[in-house]
């Protein structure tokens, strides 16, 4: 499996390299473009999008050079994935275009949750019981719903600074990768080679993909990848969080492990809320509640807060990997709850769960729902 999955990472690598620059200067002709403000957009020029449909086509065009030279590798759930992926896509690219209401996104996320699960991408983490029969089939069912809209809007409002949400999807792609590869063979894995394979061949391609945009999104970017990439982002990972679950216990191991790996977007989405809640403010209501945007308040400048949030992605994905291989189930929870206890307590320590101390200048226009902070 080596030299395909290095084909066509080199073929996404290379697509995503070409694309870009030609998808930014659609995204111009076309008037597809994020209009700076005075409060959470501070570019000072007009930002084409279409960075997202640029790794989109990037992505696929790698898993076509798998489906035709080793067709084996090219499964019905990685299609699934990449059709379903498709329709957010164009979630993504009406709302950049138009702007849309929090109601067609929801409705638009749920449909594409519903058609992985019947589709055979499904969540079936329940220990005890057989991923057959409406008492799993229901709960479960309800379970990928919650984790397609959570990780979509995670991504969405991590896409905040440049390069930010294209850097920590790609540490997390290659995370959950090797999670995947790792856990091939192993006991707690027993029953789902089918399943991790489809994970390795699907994250791995979309992760170089990400990377030849990256070239173009890094600090001083040329374009930004929009809704549509954040929630393309945030739709694949969920995908692959419904794969590496399974029936019984090694399922729900792999389950958590995978959900660590991609704990830095939640976790900032989780602070902003806790935020803005204790503030009174709306939950969907932009603000600089987010951890990159206090580490720039800070005097952090924008590279160096993106590589600060780099860097704690590779330690969580460094972490949900050797809890997801390397230990037993009891000892990677004990291992995830003492990171995860250590991650809170150092937020709280050093302020970043302390209120805002001003509100909104007067007259700023706040975020739509379900927006990132650019």
């Amino acid at each position: 499996m080596v030299i395909p999955l290095t084909v066509a990472c080199a073929v996404a690598l290379g697509l995503g390299l070409l694309l870009t620059p030609l998808m930014a200067r659609l995204a111009l002709r076309l008037g597809i473009t994020d209009k700076p403000d005075s409060l959470l957009k501070p570019h000072q020029k007009p930002m084409p999008y279409l960075g997202g449909a640029a790794f989109y086509l990037a992505w696929a065009g790698g898993v076509a050079v798998l489906a035709i030279g080793w067709p084996g590798l090219a499964s019905g759930r990685l299609w699934l994935v990449l059709g379903a992926g498709a329709g957010v896509l164009a979630l993504g690219l009406l709302d950049d275009a138009r702007g849309l209401g929090p109601k067609p996104r929801v409705v638009v996320e749920v449909a594409a949750a519903v058609v992985l699960y019947v589709g055979g991408v499904r969540f079936v983490a329940i220990p005890g019981l057989s991923p057959t029969g409406w008492a799993v089939w229901l709960p479960g069912l309800a379970l990928q719903i919650a984790l397609v809209l959570g990780a979509c809007n995670a991504t969405n409002l991590l896409d905040g600074l440049d390069g930010l949400c294209g850097s920590v999807a790609a540490i997390a792609l290659i995370g959950l990768a090797a999670l995947a590869a790792g856990a091939l063979g192993a006991t707690q894995a027993e029953g789902m080679d089918g399943r991790l394979t489809v994970v390795v061949v699907m994250a791995l391609p979309l992760a170089a993909a990400v990377i030849g945009f990256l070239v173009y999104n890094w600090r001083p970017a040329s374009l930004f990848m929009g809704d549509a990439g954040s929630l393309l982002l945030g739709f694949t990972v969920a995908a692959i969080g419904a794969l590496l679950s399974g029936p019984g216990v090694g399922g729900l191991h792999l389950g958590l492990s995978g959900l660590v790996i991609f704990i830095l977007p939640i976790a900032d989405t989780g602070l902003a809320f806790y935020r803005r809640s204790r503030s009174g403010r709306p939950l969907f209501e932009g603000d600089r509640s987010h951890f990159y945007d206090q580490l720039v308040d800070r005097g952090f400048s924008v590279t160096q807060s993106v590589r600060t949030c780099m860097m704690l992605a590779m330690v969580f994905a460094l972490v949900g990997w050797v809890g997801g291989v390397l230990l037993s189930f009891g000892w990677a929870m004990g291992l995830y709850v003492v990171t995860l206890g250590a991650t809170a307590w150092c937020l709280h320590r050093f302020g970043f769960t302390r209120l805002e101390r001003a509100p909104a200048p007067p007259g700023s226009q706040p975020a739509s729902s379900f927006k990132g902070s650019r």
